[in-house]
């Protein structure tokens, strides 16, 4: 009786906000009666709000309610899931919630509560990945009307096979699932997958259908996604539509070498060597070590029909980078212009 009261106290002073009073009286109910299930259920959640989730589990696993009640019990193996995951242990967590959602139609806060965990640690390792993705197809099905939990599902099969995972299916049969999911989702957040399925058709090397993806994702959200649809343009031939988008991350939503570079890569593709060299020149300002730029700023010097400039911008790119490729490449192909003539003749492209 007297742990009881003590538990109480400790109950009534952690409702008034004194916590440090209410743990004193929590203590002093386990000196007494070591056993009692509701004080090492009080203590756990407290240490989990605390963030100690080492002392959290500690209690939660003592917690035996000898009543039973399938709710109490329920509530109990809630609160281990979360401090198994952030102990790190996502297979003990994955355990626990799928012991919770048997129990899902007796008790509303389940679904929620074990959702809300799954999202938070479903890709923070690729173990608890294999484990989320039966947990989003399960959630799904009962909870059809949530669209975040389908960007969930989309977005755990993208990390798994980012990682190298075989998720049993193909581009094709994943496109079908990812249709079905994407309608419901929003526009605020589609941009993401819809980016995600490009890059796999890229690795699939099937460019029309990468461009129809990031296209879709730059339509969405714009910025950094209209650098994957320039590419995709690029690897099309569609060099005069990927100009005015590798020009737009160039100048403002990522003016970095790459960029420049890219955007310079285009305006060679289309002959316009003025606007390529300049887009080479900023590259290199930005990354003097840019090997393949400043070789490629000669052959665009050589390609507008300035030879001696071709020839100073290569002499310098082979003294910086004396064992690059395109150093062998340039004293066999173009040695005429570097003291060799024998080995090479005037007007050789350098395409």
């Amino acid at each position: 009786m007297a742990a009881q009261i003590h538990k109480n106290l400790g109950s009534s002073y952690a409702l008034l906000g004194d916590h440090e009073q209410a743990v004193d009286h929590y203590r002093e109910a386990l000196r007494l009666n070591s056993d009692l299930a509701e004080v090492h259920n009080a203590l756990g959640t407290h240490y989990v709000r605390l963030g100690k989730y080492e002392d959290a589990l500690r209690h939660l696993d003592q917690v035996v309610f000898s009543d039973q009640k399938q709710g109490r019990i329920s509530a109990v193996t809630g609160w281990r899931a979360n401090v198994l995951f952030n102990l790190g242990d996502g297979r003990a967590a994955f355990r626990e919630i799928n012991g919770l959602v048997a129990q899902a139609d007796r008790h509303r806060w389940i679904w929620p509560w074990c959702r809300r965990l799954v999202a938070g640690s479903g890709r923070a390792s690729v173990d608890n990945a294999r484990q989320a993705a039966p947990f989003w197809q399960r959630y799904v099905r009962a909870n059809p009307e949530d669209p975040a939990a389908r960007w969930e599902l989309l977005m755990t099969t993208f990390y798994l096979r980012g990682r190298g995972e075989n998720i049993g299916k193909s581009y094709g049969e994943f496109r079908e699932e990812f249709d079905r999911h994407i309608v419901h989702i929003d526009s605020e957040n589609a941009a993401l997958p819809w980016d995600r399925l490009g890059r796999w058709a890229q690795d699939e090397e099937d460019w029309a259908e990468a461009e129809r993806c990031f296209r879709k994702a730059y339509e969405l959200a714009g910025g950094d996604y209209g650098y994957c649809l320039a590419i995709a343009l690029k690897a099309l031939e569609r060099f005069d539509e990927s100009v005015p988008l590798l020009l737009e991350q160039a100048q403002i939503v990522q003016p970095d070498a790459m960029s420049w570079f890219q955007l310079a890569a285009a305006y060679a593709s289309l002959d316009r060597w003025r606007e390529a060299i300049e887009a080479y020149e900023k590259a290199l300002a930005l990354d003097p070590d840019y090997a393949v730029a400043m070789f490629d700023l000669g052959g665009a010097h050589w390609n507008s029909g300035d030879a001696a400039t071709a020839a100073k911008v290569w002499t310098a790119a082979m003294e910086r980078f004396p064992d690059h490729e395109l150093s062998a490449k340039l004293q066999c192909d173009f040695s005429f212009l570097f003291g060799n003539p024998a080995a090479g003749q005037p007007g050789d492209g350098a395409r």
